[in-house]
């Protein structure tokens, strides 16, 4: 399930057993190990080091089939996987999560409530022909049209004009942090025009041209079956001709997809969580890498009652044995986390939200007997809940190890509770409908964020929004989340958003558990794709070739 702020993945079913046999690879794009991780040679990578060949195919799986590849129709992942390397953005995000122009020359602010974007006069189109300053305004009017995957990419956003033959002005109602970030990834994709709007109702199907300038075009979409991209020759953006001539998607699910890792019968494939990787052991020639995410699994609170007092939230935390959760449910290629984002959101001002996290004591990775006993005076105070707290999970071994952990963790401090088996889409239900949380007092879950900030993940808890489900409200929270997305200092706005982070853990809105690297499996032949997840936005298949 897709949205603004985060998105939800549904614990893979297939079970996370035997010994890890894959490699768990650095790589030249820096990144270094993951502090405090309990694999010791578990290192994060920004990206696999550079090819020194290329080759001149290559075959990619997807979790499913893309829907569209219109991204203002719908952007979940298997369509970002794809369009990150079809279709160009006013900013390219990087490897290493940051970025930087690429249609776009620069973005200035001469004013709070105006942001200057100045275009580029070499991009050219499919047809050779120029993109144009009102190709640019109708792409991005697309993308804040009401109804538009991306629209609140835009909510700060006013009016979108053509200011000069090479200029877009912005009129923003308040300074956006985001914005910059958004023109990055499908908020900032530029179409042609006339090809968007000759094609109509049928943009984005298989036989509708993809409407973008990028390195490859769509050559062949067999609907049900495969989707093949053509390397575009013509690029105005660099030589290519290193880069595959074609690569073509399959998809499946999870059992297919270790069947078809293992046997080689694909190259390679992009996981949002390391899940997969140790089903893979000893089986084929893929290897694995680890980059940054900002996946994270939390205990996710709802407003039931059985969990309505923040002291026995706090005593949860207290007591959960996340580095028990990291062992059996995940080989330990996932790390105990004391915030519920990962530290792919540190996009900025990384040290300072590292040093926030360490200071963090209600989240141990293990707890101790001095943290029970504090869990326990807090369980006193509050009072035990009028029933038994009720966990909601489905059968998937990870996410019922995630459950039991929790419940062991009640036991463990004198609260009633019982875990309460429900099927893998009443799990998603919880996001789309409240009647379903109304079942469960809480539900361990994956979270990501779409942009490397944390406060992509800490707005989800303002007065009224949709993902607010334990309907905390604080004027003073509202403000100072407003606040954060109007500063466009680093400095400052790391500031303010510890101090929300640290509201949050105060409360215990959600529960942090685990936090997940963006996985990478690749044939041990190939290279040079970025291991972090960028790829969701940066034209990785160009960069692959021979090891």
């Amino acid at each position: 399930m897709d949205g603004r702020k985060g998105r939800l993945a549904a614990v893979s079913a297939i079970g996370i057993v035997g010994l890890f046999g894959l490699a768990a690879c650095a790589g030249d794009g820096g990144g270094g190990p993951a502090t405090g991780s309990p694999v010791d040679d578990l290192e994060l990578v920004d990206s696999t080091p550079a090819r020194t060949a290329p080759v001149d195919a290559v075959k990619w799986l997807l979790s499913s089939e893309p829907v569209t590849l219109d991204g203002d129709k719908e952007s979940g992942t298997p369509e970002d996987t794809v369009l990150a390397n079809v279709c160009d953005r006013l900013f390219q995000l990087q490897p290493d999560l940051t970025t930087k122009p690429w249609v776009a020359e620069g973005i200035d602010y001469p004013t709070d409530k105006s942001a200057v974007i100045t275009l580029r006069d070499d991009v050219v189109g499919r047809d050779g022909g120029p993109i144009t300053a009102d190709d640019v305004v109708f792409s991005l009017q697309r993308h804040a049209a009401e109804g538009a995957d991306e629209a609140d990419s835009f909510q700060n956003v006013s009016a979108i004009r053509k200011t000069g033959d090479h200029e877009i002005t912005l009129d923003l109602m308040q300074p956006d942090i985001g914005l910059e970030v958004s023109l990055a990834g499908v908020g900032g994709i530029v179409y042609d025009q006339d090809v968007v709007e000759t094609a109509g109702a049928e943009f984005g199907s298989p036989g509708a041209p993809d409407g973008c300038t990028g390195i490859y075009e769509v050559s062949d979409w067999k609907a049900g079956t495969s989707l093949t991209l053509a390397r575009n020759d013509a690029y105005w953006g660099g030589n290519v001709e290193d880069a595959p001539q074609k690569v073509t998607f399959s998809w499946a699910d999870s059992t297919a997809a270790v069947n078809a890792l293992s046997t080689g019968s694909v190259d390679g494939a992009y996981f949002s969580t390391p899940e997969l990787v140790p089903a893979l052991s000893g089986k084929g020639d893929a290897e694995a890498y680890f980059g940054p995410s900002t996946y994270a699994y939390s205990a996710a609170i709802t407003d039931r009652g059985g969990l309505k007092d923040a002291r026995i939230r706090t005593a949860l935390s207290l007591a959960i044995d996340r580095a028990g959760i990291a062992k059996a449910g995940f080989q330990n290629f996932v790390e105990p986390w004391r915030t519920p984002v990962g530290p792919g959101a540190w996009g900025y001002e990384r040290d300072e939200f590292q040093a926030a996290m360490d200071e963090i004591d209600v989240a141990p990775a293990s707890p101790t007997k001095e943290d029970i006993a504090r869990a326990k005076e807090l369980v006193a105070e509050a009072g035990l809940p009028d029933a038994p707290v009720v966990i909601a999970s489905d059968s998937s071994p990870t996410r019922s190890i995630m459950a039991n952990a929790i419940k062991a963790a009640f036991d463990s401090i004198g609260v009633p509770a019982e875990i309460k088996t429900v099927s893998e889409q009443e799990v998603g239900e919880f996001f789309s409908k409240p009647e379903v949380r109304e079942t469960a007092d809480v539900v361990p879950l994956g979270w990501y964020i779409s942009r490397p900030d944390p406060i992509g993940f800490y707005d989800n808890f303002v007065t009224g929004d949709g993902n607010n489900w334990i309907g905390y409200s604080d004027p003073s929270y509202d403000q100072r989340v407003a606040e954060a997305y109007a500063t466009l200092d680093d400095t400052k706005r790391a500031e303010i958003v510890i101090g929300i982070q640290s509201t949050f853990i105060e409360q215990m809105l959600w529960v942090p558990l685990v936090s997940a690297p963006n996985t990478l499996v690749l044939d041990k032949g190939l290279t040079g794709a970025p291991a972090s997840v960028a790829y969701l936005s940066y034209p990785w298949a160009a960069q692959l070739g021979k090891k």
